[in-house]
Protein backbone atom coordinates (compact mmCIF):
# COMPACT_ATOMS: atom_id res chain seq x y z
CA UNK A 1 0.00 0.00 0.00
CA UNK A 2 1.38 3.40 -1.02
CA UNK A 3 2.12 5.75 1.87
CA UNK A 4 -0.06 8.85 1.85
CA UNK A 5 1.79 12.11 1.26
CA UNK A 6 1.67 15.27 3.32
CA UNK A 7 2.83 18.68 2.13
CA UNK A 8 4.12 20.44 5.25
CA UNK A 9 4.16 24.24 4.99
CA UNK A 10 6.19 25.80 7.78
CA UNK A 11 6.54 29.42 8.83
CA UNK A 12 8.24 31.31 11.65
CA UNK A 13 5.57 30.22 14.14
CA UNK A 14 6.83 26.64 13.81
CA UNK A 15 10.29 27.56 15.16
CA UNK A 16 9.21 30.27 17.60
CA UNK A 17 8.96 27.89 20.63
CA UNK A 18 12.73 27.33 20.28
CA UNK A 19 13.28 31.10 20.70
CA UNK A 20 13.99 31.62 17.00
CA UNK A 21 12.80 35.21 16.46
CA UNK A 22 9.84 36.14 14.30
CA UNK A 23 10.47 38.58 11.44
CA UNK A 24 9.09 41.53 13.42
CA UNK A 25 11.51 40.73 16.29
CA UNK A 26 14.72 40.63 14.23
CA UNK A 27 15.64 44.26 14.99
CA UNK A 28 14.74 44.26 18.66
CA UNK A 29 17.77 45.71 20.41
CA UNK A 30 18.05 42.83 22.88
CA UNK A 31 17.96 40.24 20.09
CA UNK A 32 20.56 42.17 18.10
CA UNK A 33 22.87 42.50 21.10
CA UNK A 34 22.75 38.74 21.72
CA UNK A 35 23.56 38.15 18.06
CA UNK A 36 26.54 40.51 18.13
CA UNK A 37 27.88 38.79 21.24
CA UNK A 38 27.44 35.38 19.58
CA UNK A 39 29.60 36.52 16.65
CA UNK A 40 32.26 38.27 18.69
CA UNK A 41 32.98 35.30 20.94
CA UNK A 42 35.19 33.87 18.19
CA UNK A 43 36.78 37.14 17.08
CA UNK A 44 40.01 38.48 18.55
CA UNK A 45 39.11 41.93 20.00
CA UNK A 46 40.40 44.91 18.02
CA UNK A 47 42.40 46.24 20.97
CA UNK A 48 44.07 42.84 21.36
CA UNK A 49 45.03 42.76 17.68
CA UNK A 50 46.56 46.22 18.03
CA UNK A 51 48.73 45.09 20.94
CA UNK A 52 49.67 41.91 19.09
CA UNK A 53 50.49 43.82 15.91
CA UNK A 54 52.74 46.21 17.83
CA UNK A 55 54.49 43.37 19.60
CA UNK A 56 55.19 41.52 16.35
CA UNK A 57 56.40 44.67 14.67
CA UNK A 58 59.01 45.46 17.32
CA UNK A 59 60.30 42.53 19.38
CA UNK A 60 62.22 44.79 21.74
CA UNK A 61 59.51 47.39 21.77
CA UNK A 62 56.50 47.97 23.99
CA UNK A 63 55.73 45.84 26.97
CA UNK A 64 52.18 45.92 28.28
CA UNK A 65 50.02 44.86 31.21
CA UNK A 66 49.19 41.24 31.91
CA UNK A 67 45.48 41.93 31.34
CA UNK A 68 46.26 42.87 27.73
CA UNK A 69 48.21 39.67 27.29
CA UNK A 70 45.36 37.60 28.68
CA UNK A 71 42.91 39.38 26.37
CA UNK A 72 45.02 38.42 23.37
CA UNK A 73 45.33 34.80 24.45
CA UNK A 74 41.62 34.45 25.22
CA UNK A 75 40.68 35.85 21.82
CA UNK A 76 43.19 33.66 20.01
CA UNK A 77 42.04 30.54 21.87
CA UNK A 78 38.39 31.10 20.86
CA UNK A 79 39.44 31.91 17.32
CA UNK A 80 41.54 28.73 17.13
CA UNK A 81 38.66 26.60 18.48
CA UNK A 82 36.30 27.89 15.79
CA UNK A 83 38.82 27.47 12.97
CA UNK A 84 39.66 23.96 14.15
CA UNK A 85 35.98 22.97 14.33
CA UNK A 86 35.30 24.10 10.77
CA UNK A 87 38.52 22.62 9.40
CA UNK A 88 40.13 25.89 8.34
CA UNK A 89 43.82 25.86 7.47
CA UNK A 90 44.16 29.06 9.49
CA UNK A 91 43.78 27.04 12.69
CA UNK A 92 47.37 25.77 12.59
CA UNK A 93 48.69 29.29 12.02
CA UNK A 94 46.75 30.66 14.97
CA UNK A 95 47.95 27.69 17.04
CA UNK A 96 51.59 28.52 16.23
CA UNK A 97 50.99 32.10 17.32
CA UNK A 98 49.57 30.87 20.64
CA UNK A 99 52.56 28.54 21.10
CA UNK A 100 54.94 31.42 20.43
CA UNK A 101 53.26 33.38 23.21
CA UNK A 102 53.62 30.66 25.83
CA UNK A 103 56.82 32.26 27.07
CA UNK A 104 54.83 35.26 28.22
CA UNK A 105 52.22 32.98 29.81
CA UNK A 106 54.97 31.36 31.89
CA UNK A 107 56.28 34.76 32.98
CA UNK A 108 52.81 35.70 34.20
CA UNK A 109 52.53 32.49 36.16
CA UNK A 110 55.56 33.37 38.26
CA UNK A 111 54.87 37.08 38.78
CA UNK A 112 52.16 39.19 40.30
CA UNK A 113 49.17 40.23 38.17
CA UNK A 114 50.55 43.75 38.16
CA UNK A 115 53.74 42.70 36.44
CA UNK A 116 54.36 43.79 32.88
CA UNK A 117 55.31 41.15 30.36
CA UNK A 118 56.90 41.14 26.94
CA UNK A 119 54.13 39.85 24.64
CA UNK A 120 56.22 37.57 22.41
CA UNK A 121 59.44 35.69 23.14
CA UNK A 122 62.23 36.44 20.70
CA UNK A 123 61.91 33.04 19.04
CA UNK A 124 58.50 34.03 17.63
CA UNK A 125 58.00 34.21 13.86
CA UNK A 126 55.18 36.72 13.35
CA UNK A 127 52.67 35.80 10.66
CA UNK A 128 51.86 39.23 9.25
CA UNK A 129 49.30 37.89 6.76
CA UNK A 130 47.47 36.27 9.67
CA UNK A 131 47.60 39.53 11.62
CA UNK A 132 46.03 41.32 8.65
CA UNK A 133 43.19 38.77 8.66
CA UNK A 134 42.70 39.11 12.42
CA UNK A 135 42.62 42.89 12.12
CA UNK A 136 40.00 42.76 9.35
CA UNK A 137 37.72 40.48 11.37
CA UNK A 138 38.29 42.60 14.48
CA UNK A 139 37.29 45.75 12.59
CA UNK A 140 34.12 44.01 11.38
CA UNK A 141 33.36 42.92 14.95
CA UNK A 142 33.90 46.49 16.16
CA UNK A 143 31.36 47.77 13.60
CA UNK A 144 28.89 45.17 14.86
CA UNK A 145 29.10 46.76 18.31
CA UNK A 146 27.27 49.83 17.06
CA UNK A 147 25.03 48.09 14.49
CA UNK A 148 22.36 46.85 16.96
CA UNK A 149 21.69 50.35 18.27
CA UNK A 150 21.73 51.86 14.77
CA UNK A 151 19.31 49.28 13.35
CA UNK A 152 17.01 49.65 16.34
CA UNK A 153 17.10 53.45 16.02
CA UNK A 154 16.47 53.21 12.28
CA UNK A 155 13.29 51.27 12.90
CA UNK A 156 12.08 53.81 15.47
CA UNK A 157 13.10 56.87 13.42
CA UNK A 158 11.56 55.68 10.16
CA UNK A 159 8.55 54.02 11.77
CA UNK A 160 8.58 51.13 9.30
CA UNK A 161 8.75 47.34 9.55
CA UNK A 162 11.87 45.16 9.62
CA UNK A 163 11.11 44.01 6.08
CA UNK A 164 10.86 47.60 4.85
CA UNK A 165 14.13 48.58 6.56
CA UNK A 166 15.98 45.71 4.88
CA UNK A 167 14.49 46.70 1.54
CA UNK A 168 15.50 50.33 2.05
CA UNK A 169 19.04 49.37 3.13
CA UNK A 170 19.44 47.19 0.06
CA UNK A 171 18.31 50.04 -2.19
CA UNK A 172 20.58 52.54 -0.45
CA UNK A 173 23.58 50.21 -0.64
CA UNK A 174 22.91 49.86 -4.39
CA UNK A 175 23.32 53.62 -4.70
CA UNK A 176 19.67 54.68 -5.03
CA UNK A 177 19.69 58.26 -3.67
CA UNK A 178 15.93 58.34 -3.14
CA UNK A 179 16.07 55.42 -0.68
CA UNK A 180 14.98 56.57 2.78
CA UNK A 181 17.88 54.68 4.38
CA UNK A 182 20.43 56.75 2.42
CA UNK A 183 19.40 59.87 4.31
CA UNK A 184 19.18 58.04 7.63
CA UNK A 185 22.58 56.31 7.40
CA UNK A 186 24.53 59.15 5.81
CA UNK A 187 25.79 57.49 2.61
CA UNK A 188 25.30 54.55 0.32
CA UNK A 189 28.61 53.06 1.48
CA UNK A 190 27.56 53.28 5.12
CA UNK A 191 24.17 51.77 4.27
CA UNK A 192 25.95 48.89 2.51
CA UNK A 193 28.01 48.17 5.62
CA UNK A 194 24.92 48.30 7.78
CA UNK A 195 23.04 46.01 5.37
CA UNK A 196 25.84 43.41 5.55
CA UNK A 197 25.91 43.77 9.35
CA UNK A 198 22.12 43.21 9.43
CA UNK A 199 22.53 39.99 7.42
CA UNK A 200 25.18 38.71 9.83
CA UNK A 201 23.09 39.63 12.86
CA UNK A 202 20.02 37.85 11.43
CA UNK A 203 22.04 34.66 10.83
CA UNK A 204 23.60 34.93 14.30
CA UNK A 205 20.19 35.31 15.98
CA UNK A 206 18.96 32.12 14.32
CA UNK A 207 22.10 30.14 15.14
CA UNK A 208 22.20 31.41 18.71
CA UNK A 209 18.63 30.23 19.32
CA UNK A 210 19.19 26.84 17.68
CA UNK A 211 22.37 26.31 19.67
CA UNK A 212 20.83 26.85 23.11
CA UNK A 213 20.90 23.83 25.41
CA UNK A 214 17.16 23.25 25.69
CA UNK A 215 16.72 19.51 25.24
CA UNK A 216 13.16 19.51 26.63
CA UNK A 217 12.05 22.06 24.05
CA UNK A 218 13.41 19.89 21.25
CA UNK A 219 11.33 16.82 22.17
CA UNK A 220 8.21 17.83 20.17
CA UNK A 221 10.40 18.50 17.14
CA UNK A 222 12.10 15.15 17.58
CA UNK A 223 8.66 13.52 17.55
CA UNK A 224 7.79 15.48 14.41
CA UNK A 225 10.93 14.13 12.74
CA UNK A 226 10.55 10.53 13.92
CA UNK A 227 6.76 9.94 13.98
CA UNK A 228 4.91 12.49 11.85
CA UNK A 229 7.29 12.90 8.91
CA UNK A 230 7.62 10.30 6.14
CA UNK A 231 10.04 10.03 3.23
CA UNK A 232 7.15 10.54 0.81
CA UNK A 233 6.28 13.91 2.37
CA UNK A 234 7.51 17.31 1.26
CA UNK A 235 8.52 20.16 3.57
CA UNK A 236 7.97 23.67 2.19
CA UNK A 237 9.49 26.11 4.65
CA UNK A 238 9.64 29.89 4.57
CA UNK A 239 12.15 29.92 7.43
CA UNK A 240 15.89 30.57 7.25
CA UNK A 241 16.68 28.34 10.23
CA UNK A 242 17.90 24.73 10.46
CA UNK A 243 15.26 23.47 12.89
CA UNK A 244 14.09 20.63 10.63
CA UNK A 245 17.66 19.49 9.89
CA UNK A 246 18.65 19.62 13.57
CA UNK A 247 15.52 17.73 14.65
CA UNK A 248 16.31 14.96 12.16
CA UNK A 249 19.92 14.74 13.31
CA UNK A 250 18.82 14.52 16.94
CA UNK A 251 16.82 11.36 16.17
CA UNK A 252 19.52 9.88 13.95
CA UNK A 253 17.64 10.54 10.75
CA UNK A 254 19.24 11.03 7.36
CA UNK A 255 19.06 14.46 5.67
CA UNK A 256 15.54 14.97 4.33
CA UNK A 257 15.55 14.93 0.54
CA UNK A 258 12.28 16.80 0.02
CA UNK A 259 13.07 19.92 2.04
CA UNK A 260 12.60 23.17 0.14
CA UNK A 261 13.57 26.55 1.63
CA UNK A 262 11.53 29.00 -0.36
CA UNK A 263 13.34 32.10 0.91
CA UNK A 264 16.76 30.49 1.09
CA UNK A 265 18.45 30.04 4.43
CA UNK A 266 21.03 28.08 6.35
CA UNK A 267 21.62 24.61 4.96
CA UNK A 268 22.51 21.84 7.36
CA UNK A 269 25.76 20.97 5.59
CA UNK A 270 27.03 24.55 5.28
CA UNK A 271 27.72 25.26 8.94
CA UNK A 272 31.49 25.43 8.49
CA UNK A 273 31.24 27.72 5.48
CA UNK A 274 28.90 30.30 6.91
CA UNK A 275 30.49 30.14 10.38
CA UNK A 276 33.58 31.66 8.76
CA UNK A 277 31.57 34.21 6.76
CA UNK A 278 29.65 35.18 9.89
CA UNK A 279 32.87 36.25 11.60
CA UNK A 280 34.69 37.64 8.57
CA UNK A 281 37.32 34.91 8.21
CA UNK A 282 38.42 33.90 4.69
CA UNK A 283 37.15 30.67 3.19
CA UNK A 284 33.52 31.18 4.16
CA UNK A 285 30.50 31.65 1.95
CA UNK A 286 27.49 33.86 2.54
CA UNK A 287 24.21 32.02 3.12
CA UNK A 288 21.60 32.57 0.42
CA UNK A 289 18.97 34.52 2.34
CA UNK A 290 15.98 35.80 0.40
CA UNK A 291 15.65 39.01 2.39
CA UNK A 292 12.92 41.50 1.42
CA UNK A 293 13.91 43.33 -1.76
CA UNK A 294 15.64 42.19 -4.94
CA UNK A 295 17.41 39.30 -3.19
CA UNK A 296 13.97 37.83 -2.44
CA UNK A 297 12.24 38.79 -5.70
CA UNK A 298 15.13 37.42 -7.75
CA UNK A 299 15.51 34.23 -5.71
CA UNK A 300 17.67 31.72 -7.59
CA UNK A 301 15.70 28.70 -6.38
CA UNK A 302 12.85 28.85 -8.92
CA UNK A 303 13.00 25.06 -9.22
CA UNK A 304 12.06 24.84 -5.53
CA UNK A 305 8.91 26.84 -6.19
CA UNK A 306 7.93 24.56 -9.06
CA UNK A 307 8.61 21.45 -6.99
CA UNK A 308 6.68 22.88 -4.04
CA UNK A 309 3.64 23.59 -6.20
CA UNK A 310 3.80 20.03 -7.57
CA UNK A 311 4.04 18.67 -4.02
CA UNK A 312 0.86 20.50 -2.98
CA UNK A 313 -0.93 19.41 -6.14
CA UNK A 314 -0.11 15.74 -5.44
CA UNK A 315 -0.54 15.78 -1.66
CA UNK A 316 -3.11 13.69 0.18
CA UNK A 317 -3.12 16.34 2.92
CA UNK A 318 -1.66 19.78 3.54
CA UNK A 319 -0.48 20.91 6.98
CA UNK A 320 0.27 24.62 7.43
CA UNK A 321 2.04 25.50 10.67
CA UNK A 322 2.98 29.02 11.66
CA UNK A 323 2.78 30.66 8.22
CA UNK A 324 -0.03 33.11 7.56
CA UNK A 325 0.64 33.69 3.84
CA UNK A 326 0.88 37.47 4.35
CA UNK A 327 -1.05 39.50 1.76
CA UNK A 328 2.13 41.13 0.40
CA UNK A 329 3.80 37.76 -0.27
CA UNK A 330 2.03 37.22 -3.58
CA UNK A 331 4.32 34.44 -4.71
CA UNK A 332 3.57 32.21 -1.73
CA UNK A 333 -0.18 32.84 -2.08
CA UNK A 334 -0.01 31.84 -5.75
CA UNK A 335 1.92 28.72 -4.75
CA UNK A 336 -0.86 27.58 -2.41
CA UNK A 337 -3.77 28.52 -4.68
CA UNK A 338 -2.30 26.94 -7.83
CA UNK A 339 -1.14 23.83 -6.01
CA UNK A 340 -4.51 23.21 -4.40
CA UNK A 341 -6.40 24.04 -7.63
CA UNK A 342 -4.44 21.45 -9.62
CA UNK A 343 -4.78 18.74 -6.97
CA UNK A 344 -7.01 15.99 -8.43
CA UNK A 345 -8.59 15.48 -4.98
CA UNK A 346 -10.04 19.00 -4.94
CA UNK A 347 -13.44 17.57 -5.85
CA UNK A 348 -13.70 15.69 -2.57
CA UNK A 349 -11.59 18.21 -0.76
CA UNK A 350 -7.92 18.03 0.16
CA UNK A 351 -7.65 17.78 3.96
CA UNK A 352 -5.88 20.91 5.18
CA UNK A 353 -4.77 21.56 8.75
CA UNK A 354 -3.99 25.23 9.44
CA UNK A 355 -2.37 26.06 12.77
CA UNK A 356 -1.41 29.70 13.33
CA UNK A 357 -2.22 30.22 16.95
CA UNK A 358 -5.52 31.74 18.08
CA UNK A 359 -5.87 33.73 14.87
CA UNK A 360 -9.18 32.81 13.26
CA UNK A 361 -8.98 35.74 10.84
CA UNK A 362 -5.89 34.47 9.03
CA UNK A 363 -7.01 30.84 9.23
CA UNK A 364 -10.31 31.81 7.62
CA UNK A 365 -8.50 33.87 4.97
CA UNK A 366 -6.24 30.95 4.03
CA UNK A 367 -9.12 28.48 3.90
CA UNK A 368 -11.21 30.80 1.76
CA UNK A 369 -8.31 31.33 -0.67
CA UNK A 370 -8.44 27.67 -1.63
CA UNK A 371 -12.21 27.26 -1.47
CA UNK A 372 -12.47 25.50 1.88
CA UNK A 373 -15.58 26.15 3.92
CA UNK A 374 -15.16 28.64 6.73
CA UNK A 375 -18.21 28.35 8.92
CA UNK A 376 -16.85 27.60 12.38
CA UNK A 377 -13.82 28.02 14.61
CA UNK A 378 -13.48 24.26 15.00
CA UNK A 379 -10.34 24.11 12.87
CA UNK A 380 -8.51 26.78 14.87
CA UNK A 381 -5.99 25.68 17.46
CA UNK A 382 -3.11 27.53 19.07
CA UNK A 383 0.24 26.08 18.03
CA UNK A 384 2.69 25.23 20.73
CA UNK A 385 5.56 22.86 20.18
CA UNK A 386 3.99 20.56 22.77
CA UNK A 387 0.92 20.20 20.56
CA UNK A 388 3.05 18.11 18.19
CA UNK A 389 3.29 15.51 20.94
CA UNK A 390 -0.44 14.87 20.64
CA UNK A 391 -0.72 14.89 16.86
CA UNK A 392 -1.44 11.61 15.06
CA UNK A 393 -0.49 11.30 11.42
CA UNK A 394 -3.80 9.64 10.48
CA UNK A 395 -5.67 12.69 11.74
CA UNK A 396 -4.08 14.82 9.00
CA UNK A 397 -6.03 12.95 6.34
CA UNK A 398 -9.45 13.59 7.87
CA UNK A 399 -11.52 16.60 6.86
Amino acid sequence: MTEKRVAWVLGAGFSKPLSVPLARELFDQHQLALAAEHIQKCIVPREAVTFLDNACGDRDGPEFAARHYLQILAGLDRCCDLLTNVGSSLAARVGRLIDDMDGGRRVMATNSPRSRVRPLPKRAHPDHELLTILRATADMGHFLNSAPQRLSDLRVDLGISVEQILWQLERASAGEPEAIATTSTGSGEDAAKLYIAAKRLIVAQIEYACGLRQDVRWRPYERFASSLLRDEDTIITFNYDRVVELALSRVGGAPFQRLHKMHGGLAGDEISKYALWLRGYPGGSEPALGLPGASKDESPNDSDWQTAEQAISSADAVAIIGYSFPPDDIRSIELLIKGMASNPRKGVGVPMKVVLGDDFGNVARIRSMVGHRVDSRSGVSAFTAESLLGWQRDDLFRQ
